[in-house]
C-alpha cells in the first residue's frame, strides 16, 4: 500500500489558489467553510502529491462525513475539532489575503502599462485617480491585450491637436472610448459584421432623434440585415440621409424581407 505523505503549505497554497479558494465538489468558500486538499486519484491506488492530482475540497465533502451527533464521550474530540478548525480557517484566510494581494499587485502592472502606452502615444494629459480606476474596471472585461490595441486605436482615431499638443476634450474622448473600441473589436471576431452595425449606428445617434429602443434595436437589424447580402456601403448611404429612426428602421426592413424572399426563390 502506498504511503500518505504530507502536503506542504506551499503546495496546498498554490492548490487553493489555483481553485480560487473554492471547493471543487460544491462549491463553498474560503473562510465560510474549512478547505483541505484532496487526492484525485487516491494515494491507495499510487495517487501522488503533484497538483494535477491534487484538488480543493471542504473538509465535509474530503472526509464524506456530512453533518452528524457525536456521542457524549467524543465531547473533547470535538472540542479538539474545533479548535483545529478555528486554527486552519485563520491560516487559510491568510492564504486569502496573499492571493488576493498578489491578484492585487498583478493588477496594478497591468494598469501601468496600459497608462504607460497612453503617455508614449501622447503624454500631454494621462489618466487621473478615477481614470485609473476605469482602468481597473475595464480589466476585469478585458486582457490588457485586448486594451492595449484598444488605446492605440482610441487615441490614434479621436486625438485632435492644437498648437502642436493634444486638446483636452479630445484626450478624454479617447480615454473614455477605449473599453467600447475593445468590446467591438472582442465580438467582431465572431461577427464579421459588428464594426459596420456599431458604425452605423453611430451616424444614426449624431443624425436622429435617439431613443432606448432604437439603441437596442438597431444593431441586431443591421446585423441581419448584412448577413442577408445587403452591402453596408448601401446601409451607410442611408443612415446619413436618413430624417429618422423610424424611417430608416423601415426601409431597412423592406431591404430585409425582399433579401430573405430572393434568398428563399434562389
Amino acid at each position: 500500500m502506498a504511503q500518505r505523505k504530507a502536503i506542504g503549505p506551499k503546495l496546498r497554497f498554490e492548490v487553493f489558489k489555483r481553485d480560487s479558494f473554492t471547493c471543487q465538489y460544491c462549491g463553498g468558500k474560503a473562510p465560510d467553510v474549512v478547505l483541505s486538499v484532496d487526492h484525485i486519484k487516491p494515494v491507495c491506488e499510487g495517487g501522488e502529491n503533484e497538483i494535477l492530482n491534487l484538488v480543493t475540497a471542504c473538509s465535509d465533502c474530503n472526509l464524506g462525513k456530512g453533518p452528524r451527533e457525536l456521542s457524549d464521550d467524543a465531547e473533547i474530540k470535538k472540542q479538539q475539532r474545533q479548535l483545529e478548525d478555528l486554527n486552519e480557517r485563520r491560516l487559510q484566510l491568510e492564504m486569502l489575503l496573499k492571493w488576493r494581494q498578489g491578484l492585487s499587485s498583478e493588477t496594478d502592472l497591468k494598469v501601468q502599462a496600459l497608462v504607460k502606452r497612453m503617455l508614449a502615444l501622447d503624454a500631454t494629459y494621462g489618466p487621473n485617480e478615477k481614470g485609473e480606476k476605469d482602468i481597473r474596471r475595464w480589466l476585469r472585461r478585458f486582457t490588457v491585450e485586448e486594451l492595449l490595441e484598444a488605446v492605440d486605436i482610441s487615441f490614434e482615431q479621436y486625438l485632435e491637436h492644437s498648437e502642436g499638443e493634444a486638446t483636452s476634450e479630445s484626450w478624454n474622448k479617447a480615454f473614455s472610448k477605449i473599453p467600447g473600441v475593445a468590446h467591438i473589436r472582442k465580438e467582431s471576431a465572431g461577427q464579421p459584421y459588428i464594426k459596420d452595425a456599431y458604425y452605423i449606428r453611430g451616424i444614426l445617434r449624431n443624425r436622429v432623434n435617439w431613443w432606448a429602443r432604437a439603441e437596442r434595436d438597431s444593431v441586431p437589424l443591421l446585423l441581419k440585415a448584412m448577413e442577408l447580402g445587403v452591402g453596408a456601403e448601401a446601409l451607410k448611404r442611408m443612415a446619413a440621409h436618413t430624417s429618422s429612426y423610424s424611417r430608416f428602421e423601415a426601409e431597412v426592413q423592406d431591404l430585409v424581407e425582399d433579401a430573405s424572399v430572393a434568398l428563399e426563390g434562389a
